[in-house]
């Protein structure tokens, strides 16, 4: 099963050939024993990223330290063996780390939370399409990328929406921004929905 998507481990090369070697399980544990301690030193009430983020980065880190030994005990360029790489390094977190543990359960909680609903306030063109919407008395703001369920009633005349209320369902996404040069984290629109206040 897969504990943590893109967590398998895959080269820049990805023409490398060699015969497969597998992984090291030490050299796993090593990598997951200093993830764990990425993940302790975190305050999690107090930081204000994404726990998927939280644990990409601590994950990242770890193997970009052992880059030079996992280059030579994986076969770097088959992504079925980074992912299986990734799932059994993410099975001994869940067996050796409660940290761990906790930011998992802060991540499934975030995916399980992840809609919004309020009234829409305005639009914004640029650089990439936003609506911002007014939801518990602040204003949100959800980056709109793709045709999604409900999207084609915005297609012809989205400002004529402006004022109705709507139900979001968002997840968590990053793009690059040539003007800052640097990568934007946001919330992409997956869902959306129109629904008419009986209270107005």
């Amino acid at each position: 099963m897969d504990f943590i998507p893109g967590w398998g481990f895959v080269g820049p090369d990805c023409t490398t050939s060699g015969p497969a070697q597998g992984y090291d399980p030490e050299l796993l544990t090593l990598i997951a024993d200093e993830a764990c301690q990425c993940l302790q030193s975190v305050d999690m009430l107090n930081n204000t990223q994404e726990a998927d983020q939280l644990l990409e980065n601590c994950m990242q880190q770890s193997m970009m330290r052992h880059a030079a030994e996992l280059l030579e005990s994986t076969l770097i360029h088959d992504k079925e063996v980074g992912k299986q790489m990734g799932n059994e390094i993410a099975k001994i977190l869940f067996q050796n780390c409660p940290a761990f543990v906790d930011f998992s359960m802060k991540l499934a909680e975030e995916e399980r939370s992840n809609t919004a609903q309020g009234k829409l306030i305005s639009i914004e063109t640029k650089p990439l399409m936003h609506l911002i919407i007014e939801v518990d008395q602040k204003l949100e703001k959800y980056i709109w990328l793709r045709p999604v369920s409900g999207s084609y009633r915005f297609i012809d005349s989205p400002k004529k929406y402006i004022g109705k209320n709507l139900l979001i369902e968002w997840k968590s996404v990053e793009w690059y921004n040539p003007r800052s040069k640097d990568y934007v984290k946001d919330r992409e629109i997956q869902v959306l929905k129109f629904w008419i206040d009986t209270g107005a």
